[in-house]
């Protein structure tokens, strides 16, 4: 990856957290705790409330992913105000722990420090087909399907928890097996793009990115439970964690390599 990849992973993040709070959507309904379950531990704004506010940042969490991705004139200027509005939120809602807020916010500036000094320039897009351009847009939706299933299995395997409401608990081995799978439903969406280095450059940045979001994600979960619950010892599982967030990412950069070696 290069500079000129940066708007693209900054993208990414923005996707992937409105995948995030899709799988929390997803959760609270499964356990029928929908007017009792708060989405902001330690905050006393109503529930109804809490779930418009979470609705609100993950429609502007998909706007600046697509200014992004899109390379957009004005995509600076939105991620900057999503960061404000973000500092807002996170000083209104705060949890009283320093610590955790400071977190919260370098967390909400990533995206805008990943593209602070990288040009968001148009790439020139050559001219396609109705069916190669239809083909792009499958192939992509693709991507992003099999990046929730991958999003689901990270995220239950740290946590030692159920990656749906009615299965066992994620084990290393099942990991392995979904995230193979996922990876090859993204190798099926990538035969739809009708180009063959542009599939492989788009997946590499996306795994990449992915693996960068997880990261953090994880920490977050840690640097939360550690400074509110300090007595809770030994909860996540980082071993086998890291080692597929290793594995990802190398995948990642391998694809973006391929996809530039000529």
């Amino acid at each position: 990856m290069n500079r000129s990849d940066l708007p693209d992973a900054a993208g990414y993040f923005y996707l992937f957290a409105s995948i995030s709070s899709l799988v929390t959507f997803y959760w609270v309904y499964a356990s029928e705790q929908v007017r009792a379950a708060p989405l902001y531990p330690g905050s006393t704004m109503p529930i109804t409330w809490q779930w418009a506010l979470n609705g609100a940042c993950t429609l502007v969490n998909l706007i600046c992913a697509a200014a992004l991705l899109q390379r957009r004139s004005w995509a600076k200027a939105a991620v900057l105000a999503q960061l404000v509005a973000a500092a807002l939120l996170i000083w209104f809602l705060s949890t009283g722990k320093l610590v955790v807020d400071a977190w919260w916010m370098f967390i909400s500036a990533v995206p805008l420090l990943m593209i602070c000094r990288a040009p968001i320039i148009a790439i020139p897009q050559r001219r396609i087909s109705r069916s190669q351009r239809v083909g792009r847009i499958a192939g992509f939706g693709i991507y992003i399907c099999a990046t929730l299933a991958m999003y689901v299995t990270v995220a239950s395997l740290f946590s030692g928890t159920s990656p749906t409401a009615t299965s066992p608990a994620m084990t290393s081995s099942g990991a392995i097996v979904c995230l193979g799978m996922a990876l090859a439903v993204m190798w099926f969406g990538s035969l739809l793009w009708g180009d063959k280095d542009l599939a492989r450059e788009v997946a590499g940045v996306l795994l990449t990115a992915f693996a960068s979001f997880m990261l953090l994600q994880c920490v977050n979960a840690f640097v939360y439970v550690r400074v509110s619950h300090p007595q809770v010892r030994g909860l996540f599982h980082w071993d086998p964690t890291m080692q597929i967030l290793v594995i990802l990412a190398i995948i990642g950069f391998t694809l973006v390599g391929k996809s530039r070696n000529k």
